[in-house]
């Protein structure tokens, strides 16, 4: 059995992770979400978001039924850091790039989660990228006041993207 593990939003200024997990011969697929405060302070500093992914996941595999020893393809990206180091202990791991159907179908649960968070569907509708960046970070400030709290504001860049997510909504800056 090959099971194979992918993320998608880590690059968005809304919300948290998604992580989901696909046992291709069963083409069993579910997700999970590691928290949009694991990218606020402190906890981003502290690079907490690491460890949530292992939990994440090793979640994930727990429900899809992975027996020790059986071949995990783990997706490249910057979060699985640790994942991939920690599933190396009873499991066979490759680091791979991950394309097609898994890709596909942890984009779609990523775009149903920022949906749960209030995001609207046209702002959806646009491929992952700058204009999608954009976009979502417009959507923060134009209601701040709500918003904010579901941003990756523990970004080190996140001084500069106020700025320009104010700017962007036409609002002042409160100095």
């Amino acid at each position: 059995m090959t099971v194979m593990v992918d993320d998608a939003g880590v690059g968005d200024p809304v919300g948290g992770c998604v992580i989901g997990v696909l046992k291709v011969e069963s083409e069993y697929f579910l997700w999970d979400v590691i928290p949009v405060h694991f990218f606020q302070e402190p906890l981003f500093r502290e690079r907490r978001y690491l460890e949530e992914a292992v939990n994440v996941v090793l979640r994930c595999l727990g429900r899809v039924g992975v027996d020790e020893g059986e071949l995990i393809r783990v997706c490249r990206g910057e979060v699985f850091r640790l994942v991939r180091k920690r599933l190396a202990e009873k499991f066979r791991v490759e680091e791979v790039k991950i394309e097609g159907e898994l890709q596909f179908l942890v984009e779609e649960a990523y775009l149903d989660y920022l949906h749960s968070l209030g995001v609207p569907h046209e702002i959806l509708t646009i491929k992952s990228g700058k204009e999608r960046f954009v976009r979502l970070l417009k959507w923060i400030y134009e209601a701040p006041e709500e918003r904010v709290k579901l941003a990756k504001t523990g970004w080190p860049s996140w001084s500069k993207l106020d700025r320009w997510g104010r700017k962007l909504a036409g609002k002042r800056l409160e100095t």
